[in-house]
């Protein structure tokens, strides 16, 4: 299955509630709202993240294949952006690394030139909010629900990244 498939979950909960928001939407509703979409997203970006590691194990051994199902069944929202360069990606060797490592510097260079915004903290940002709203309760206090969605969409590109840097 295509990796961006696993964004269609989150993209339809950022759809119903983007046609809540309003600008007459009482802003402690909205920024509850921008909780759940980080919620959204980051399930997405974990499913990809598991699909996308154990695909490229089970195609270059069925015993690595058993042993990253394993191991990646249990990450359970730890996706933020070091976890991945720094511990997942490693697993497969430094070939992989490297080409990860290149790919997302390249990716967020041409995207911070057209965009003027960098998809690393746009992706560590969705997962720094998941994490508050989920284990403290905490609502994002310092994002609206557009920069929540902002970030949500700017993320992807390191799920993109990371899905290409894979490759046999």
């Amino acid at each position: 299955m295509p990796i961006t498939l696993h964004f269609d979950h989150a993209d339809t909960v950022v759809a119903d509630f983007t046609a809540l928001v309003t600008p007459s939407t009482d802003p402690l509703t909205s920024v509850r709202y921008a909780g759940f979409v980080s919620v959204a997203a980051v399930c997405v970006y974990e499913m990809a993240i598991k699909e996308i590691f154990m695909n490229f194990a089970a195609k270059k051994h069925p015993l690595l294949g058993s042993i990253t199902r394993e191991t990646f069944e249990r990450i359970n929202g730890r996706v933020n952006y070091r976890e991945i360069k720094d511990k997942y990606v490693p697993l497969f060797g430094t070939k992989y690394s490297k080409k990860f490592s290149e790919q997302i510097r390249k990716r967020s260079a041409e995207f911070l030139r057209l965009n003027g915004r960098d998809v690393i903290s746009s992706y560590n940002n969705i997962v720094t909010w998941r994490n508050d709203f989920v284990h403290a309760a905490n609502i994002p206090a310092t994002a609206t629900f557009a920069e929540v969605v902002r970030s949500y969409e700017d993320g992807k590109e390191v799920i993109k990244c990371l899905n290409s840097s894979m490759d046999r």
